[in-house]
Formats: structure tokens, sequence, C-alpha cells
């Protein structure tokens, strides 16, 4: 895929991004290199081949039940004899029972697609593939909008048979209009083709009457009319350690709201629950922002702690931060976007030590940062950063989790997708730990998955005993880099600092591990025993085309122990 250099930096972890950074980076010497997406085998650090279909299976594999077994018992379901059309398509669209053009954050609808055998050999509903068959989303494109990823077929089905696959689709929590349509996959292998229809369903929540959410306050749960005030209130009154268990709902924020002591902010009765965007989820309080808020300077729709007065102690659970994104395109705070003021399309801003963040997402910020973080002790578990930003729009880009500094930080088992910018981007945490993630780009790129950076400052960029290690990080609409180690392929600032990357699986990035900048002498960066999709061993870029690119690159400006391993693209300035 040939890439301009004019779209390669990321646009901004947070207070160091400025407008100066986008042109300033035609007239650097770029150690980026870019490659096509490849679909041959992938390979460790070490060169020995793996499977490149793997990461993709696990992700719709683990996609944990089948929606199938929430749709409503009956009698068992039969194929039935069909005559396929002549030199028909291996799978043919026959019917489906349409899902409701409303529908009200998390309603669940029964559903149905039928699909008829036209091929050679019968569908497995146990085997894996090429033989097992299952119901993916083909709209959106191989998100869990509707459904856990993958509807398992009720039988197997002999050739000349035509299967109806009943499921259960669950409403999502953000709220607005969303594409539905679904497709047979062999999973790891190919779609089938001819998905069922394509349908819009608008979510909206219901029109309520205001209801109490603490004592003396009431606010609206629909979204209808502003609730910042009461939320507000309703934290204020809190007591320092105490909890705020918010009844679930859409509360749209029209100004700033800001948590200003330690206490704990979730939704009642969630408890134990899956996280807030999970299929399998319950409804959780969800703070939208407001279509025409007005620009704050505050970092953020919704703070912890002031840019100016750190908290502590503040935990963050079961509750959803929705940046409302389409639907505030035109607004000020957008047209600040435009201008390069990334600062005033972030949905979270914290300044907060010894802070928790569980079960939470956030989610479809104008730009900037889904979640933009400074504060040493961090933990981050099972949440949800996704759709943030939007990669092919100058300065409309946007991080997933933007954390600035966090010593001792922990990001663990959390799922990013289709962030725009940085997935998850570090500017500095010594003993931080990045685990058990999973970042995917289903229907939009980003500049890279994970990134240990510096943001352009000799201040930051320490990562010494930090670990990146058991993440996933699968493109099937490709990253430019898979994990990114160093500042270099944006700026000329030092070096960072340490930092070991160990037994991630990456897939489908131009490159999938690039260091640019990454380590000294004295504090290496180590890369070793990563699984690593295969890379061609050319790309074209604005300026011609580079050769000798390999799925790690190791730049000749860093500093890396490999531990026996060996990187073959050491390759520095691609474009003069």
């Amino acid at each position: 895929m040939p890439s301009s250099l004019a779209s390669l930096a990321p646009r901004g972890p947070a207070s160091q991004r400025r407008p100066w950074r986008h042109w300033r980076r035609f007239g650097i010497a770029h150690t980026a290199v870019f490659l096509a997406c490849s679909s041959t085998p992938t390979a460790n650090d070490a060169g020995s081949d793996a499977s490149a279909d793997a990461p993709f299976d696990a992700i719709a594999n683990d996609a944990s039940k089948d929606a199938a077994a929430d749709a409503e018992a009956g009698p068992p379901i039969v194929p039935q004899p069909y005559t396929c059309p002549q030199n028909a398509p291996e799978a043919v669209y026959v019917s489906e029972t349409a899902p409701p053009a409303t529908m009200t954050p998390w309603q669940h609808a029964s559903v149905s697609v039928t699909y008829a055998n036209c091929g050679t050999k019968t569908w497995s509903a146990t085997l894996a593939p090429p033989d097992g068959i299952k119901l993916g989303p083909a709209a959106p494109h191989d998100l869990p909008t509707w459904s856990p990823g993958r509807v398992a077929l009720p039988a197997d089905v002999p050739p000349n048979h035509s299967i109806q696959i009943p499921f259960e689709i669950h409403a999502p929590a953000l709220t607005g209009t969303h594409a539905y349509a679904f497709e047979l996959v062999r999973d790891g292998v190919a779609w089938l083709g001819q998905p069922s229809p394509k349908h819009t369903i608008d979510v909206e929540a219901a029109p309520s009457s205001a209801i109490t959410i603490c004592s003396g306050q009431t606010a609206d749960p629909s979204g209808t009319t502003d609730a910042h005030q009461a939320i507000q209130n309703c934290i204020d009154a809190t007591a320092s350690g105490g909890t705020l268990a918010l009844p679930a709902g859409i509360y749209r924020l029209s100004a700033v709201v800001t948590i200003g002591h330690a206490m704990t902010l979730t939704t009642s009765g969630t408890q134990g629950a899956a996280s807030c965007l999970d299929y399998a989820t319950l409804p959780c309080a969800v703070f939208r922002a407001d279509a025409q808020d007005a620009p704050s300077g505050a970092r953020g729709f919704f703070r912890v702690g002031t840019l100016s007065t750190a908290v502590s102690n503040v935990t963050l659970d079961h509750v959803v931060f929705d940046g409302n994104r389409s639907a505030r395109l035109g607004s000020s705070m957008a047209t600040q976007c435009a201008q390069g003021n990334n600062g005033e399309g972030i949905n979270v801003g914290s300044n907060c030590a010894s802070c928790t963040l569980s079960h939470m997402a956030s989610a479809r910020a104008i730009c900037g940062s889904g979640m933009e973080w400074d504060g040493d002790g961090i933990t981050v578990k099972d949440s949800w950063f996704v759709f943030n930003g939007d990669h092919d729009t100058q300065n409309m880009w946007s991080d997933g989790l933007t954390i600035h500094k966090s010593n001792s930080g922990v990001v663990d088992s959390c799922t990013f997708i289709d962030n725009s910018d940085v997935d998850l981007i570090s500017g500095g945490g010594t003993n931080a730990k990045y685990t058990n993630d999973i970042v995917e780009h289903l229907q939009q790129s980003a500049f890279a998955g994970i990134m240990l950076d510096n943001f352009n400052s000799a201040a930051l960029g320490d990562h010494t005993g930090a670990v990146v290690t058991n993440n996933l990080v699968a493109c099937s609409v490709a990253c430019h880099f898979g994990i990114e180690l160093g500042p270099h392929p944006w700026y000329a600032s030092p070096n960072i600092l340490g930092g070991s990357v160990s037994g991630n699986t990456v897939v489908g990035g131009y490159i999938q591990i690039n260091a640019q900048g990454a380590g000294t002498n004295a504090q290496p960066t180590i890369i070793t025993n990563n699984t690593l999709g295969a890379t061609p061993s050319s790309a074209s870029f604005q300026c011609g085309t580079v050769a000798g690119l390999s799925p790690l690159n190791v730049a000749t400006d860093s500093v890396v122990d490999l531990k026996g391993g060996s990187a073959t693209g050491k390759i520095s300035v691609p474009c003069p």
C-alpha cells in the first residue's frame, strides 16, 4: 500500500501536541517505514514461521458465547432442501427476520438470517475452518455492535440445503444510527459473500421523566435534557472515600463535570457485570457530551482533578463516556479540533494518582483522546476505548488511552477498537505494565496500536522496568506500526529509556514492531519472543519505493537487546 509522508505522524499525545507538528514532519528525515499487509506466514523475532490467521480466529472465537444461545428456545432447527440457482456461489442469502428500525440502548430483539449451502461440502456447525462455518457481522464489518462476534449454525448443513440461523441482538449503549448486516464466514479463511440486507437502526433512549439519581437530585436519564448540574451536585455531595452509584441511563452533559476528591463513581447494580460495552453486559450510566457544547479549555468534558489540582484514589467503574462525535462535528469544539487544538475534543481528562478504571468505556471522542491521564499508579482493567477520532481527516485523530506519565501504572485486559491516532500510548512510566490487551482495527487505520513515547519532551520517556507483554494487535485495516517504540518517526527528541516488549502477537501492521529512538547504552529497550505477521520486502512511498523492510525494524538510532533474536530491517531514513 503506497503511503504518503503527510499521513504518518500520530497527532497527539496530549498537552505536548501542537499544530507545528503536522507541517514539521514534512521536512524531517523519517526513519519510519510502512509496509503493506501480507497474508504470508508470520514470524517471531528470530524469524521462524507461525500462523498469521490464529490471532483473528482467537478474536472471533473469544467473542465468548454464541448469540444463538440467547435466542428463544424452540424446536430443533433442521436444514431444509433448497434448489440452488445455476452457477450460484457457495453461500446464497435466502431470507431474514429483519431487526427493528428503532431500538433503545441495551434493548434485546430476536432476529434470524437464512442461508443456503450451494457448495459441494457440508457446512459444519462445530468443526474448525475450513469446514466450520459461522455467521458474523458484515455491517459494521466484524464489529461486535449487535452480537458477540460470531453466531454458530444450529446444525450441519449439507449441500443444496438452507438453514435458518436465529439469534438475539443487543442494542449498543451508544445512541445514534448504526448499520446492521450479517454474512457467513469461514474463520481465518474468507467471508463467503452475499451479506444479508443492510439496515440502519436508530438507537435512542425513550423519553423519560426525571428520576432521582442521589439524595435531593433528579435528572433526565434519556439524554433529552441537560443533566450536568445534577451529576455535579451528586459528586460534590459524595463523602471523601464514598461511592456514588447512579441509575443506568443516558446523561447529557452540556458543561464540564469534575471529580475533585477521592470517591468511586459507578452504576447501580453492575457489580460483577461485564464491561459496559460488552455484548453481555448490564446497562450502565452513560455520560454523553452535548451536541453543541462550547470550548472550555478543560481538556475533557469530564474531568478527574483539574489541570492545576491533582486528586487521588478515584475509581471509575461501570460507566461510559460518549464523545457523541457525529452529532458534534458541527460544533465549535470540532472547529477547534480542525484548527489543531485537540484538547477540546478529549472525552475524559485526568490529573489523578493511585486511581482505578474498571469495566468502563470511553468512545467517540471528536479528536485528541478518549481518555488523557496524568498521575502515577493508574490501574486500568477490563475497560474499552473505541471509535475515537477519524484517521482520514487532518487534525481529527484521537488516541484511545493517552498516558502522559504513570510510574507503576497498569493497563491490563483492555479492549481498543478503531482508535485513529494511537490506541494505547504512554509517554513514560517506570515499572509500568501493559499486559493482556487487545487492539483491533476493523473500520479505520491508526498510526500505531501501542506506543512507548516521550511526547517530544526530554523530561518524559523513562520506561525503565516497564513491560509490554501478552498483548494482541490485529489490524484488518492496516496500522502503520503495530507497536512503536520511540519518538523518532515524528520528532527528533531524545531516545526513550528502557522498556521490555515480549510475548506479543502483532499482525496486519505495515511494520509489526518498529524501534526508532528506542533505548540507550545504559538502558536498552528489550524486544524478544514476539509473534509477528509477515511484511513485504518493499513498499511504495510518496518519494519512491523503499526496499529491505521486515516485520521487526530496528533503526540505527536505537539501542535494542534482542536476546539472541535478529532484526533484518535496520533502516533509518526511508525517504530523503
